[in-house]
């Protein structure tokens, strides 16, 4: 069975303070042009999204240059970054963004390389200063955010997270599934 944990990318839906707006227009349809087509204008980090080292390190890599095999594996779902993980976990998936410096280098010690979370950032409520995005990608590792973790019982399933291959991207919107 395939669990989408996708957020639907629609005009007007929630942003990080201070991005872009989203907007999907309709440009053609059937009716009028024989085809339907559709105009989306959105950041590199609007809804379900992944973000590149280069997103806060100037020398970080970018989208286009990821290892697409580190999306692919199995994840281990928990409701927060501060519960226990099975040993072996290398993505680990939060419901939670309570993420904050100390366990952050802790689960990079155990070998996690791939966080994600169902909210905007894993960053715990009130840091301004982004310090878990700089710890965690200037180590390389990979960040998804704005999972739709939700209705996502704990535990480990298969995993798969394809993002777009935006030259020079900072982020990328992704399409990201359990598998079970």
């Amino acid at each position: 069975m395939v669990i989408d944990i996708t957020r639907e990318i629609y005009s007007g839906m929630e942003v990080f303070e201070g991005d872009p707006e989203v907007s999907v227009s309709v440009e053609k349809t059937v009716e009028a042009d024989g085809y339907s087509l559709r105009e989306i204008r959105m950041s590199t980090h609007a809804g379900t999204h992944m973000d590149a080292p280069s997103h806060f390190h100037s020398d970080g890599s970018t989208m286009s240059e990821l290892d697409l095999s580190r999306l692919l594996g199995h994840a281990y779902v928990t409701g927060s970054f501060r519960d226990a993980i099975p040993d072996g976990t290398r993505i680990l998936l939060s419901k939670k963004g309570d993420l904050d410096q100390k366990r952050a280098v802790e689960l990079l010690r155990s070998g996690v390389d791939v966080f994600g979370t169902g909210e905007n950032s894993p960053e715990p409520e009130g840091d301004s200063e982004y310090s878990v995005h700089r710890i965690l990608l200037g180590t390389g590792a990979i960040m998804l955010e704005n999972l739709d973790l939700s209705n996502v019982p704990d535990g480990t399933y298969g995993f798969a997270a394809l993002p777009l291959r935006i030259r020079d991207g900072d982020g990328a919107p992704v399409r990201a599934v359990l598998l079970t």
